[in-house]
């Protein structure tokens, strides 16, 4: 009898444990969706001022550049700044001193600096493997935008690690020398100021 009690013991205690890891399982995997669908609405809610700070920028530019390019581009950094914990209106000062947004204006010949994001592909294809295991996809960063805004991200991710204790850390992007820092430093003052003077909040001055 004791034998026949310790057996159904053990199957309920084996059902106990299925039906609990169950539970977890179910809890996680909501958690998982919920945190998604929350990081999903902190991205949206950051394009519409990534947008606006686009086209101000590039309003009265020749270039003539697309409205969906802007939001495209515009949902890319929101995207890329926040995986990368990179303030989004520093990416788009950026982007707009390397090539106003436009993205034929950076092909240069014998320039390796590809995109709007004007990754030089030379230098970071060697660099990048610091950063990701996979290499840097030289035909997508030259044709995909959004491709490059993400691999821009990780790299101002990765230059912020190294120059963390630098106030203008973000001058690394374009260079580690002081003369050309210092010309890209008056380029981003301007694209700043003018920010700044539209009300535009930027917290990482």
């Amino acid at each position: 009898m004791d034998k026949k009690n310790n057996i159904i013991k053990y199957f309920i205690l084996i059902k106990c444990i299925f039906l609990f890891t169950i539970d977890i399982s179910f809890a996680l995997s909501t958690n998982e969706l919920l945190n998604r669908k929350r990081k999903e609405a902190e991205i949206k809610e950051l394009v519409p001022n990534i947008y606006k700070s686009i086209v101000l920028l590039t309003k009265d530019s020749s270039l003539n550049i697309k409205d969906s390019d802007i939001l495209r581009y515009s949902t890319a950094i929101a995207y890329s700044s926040k995986k990368n914990k990179i303030n989004p209106l520093l990416m788009v000062s950026i982007i707009y001193v390397e090539s106003e947004f436009f993205h034929k204006k950076s092909l240069i010949e014998g320039v390796s600096d590809y995109s709007i994001a004007q990754i030089n592909y030379h230098v970071w294809s060697k660099e990048y493997s610091k950063i990701r295991n996979s290499p840097l996809n030289k035909e997508k960063l030259f044709k995909n935008q959004i491709y490059a805004i993400n691999k821009m991200g990780e790299i101002l991710k990765y230059k912020k690690s190294l120059y963390s204790k630098e106030k203008e850390w973000y001058l690394s992007y374009h260079s580690r020398t002081k003369k050309y820092r210092d010309i890209y430093r008056v380029k981003l003052k301007k694209v700043f100021d003018t920010l700044i003077k539209n009300g535009f909040d930027l917290n990482f001055i």
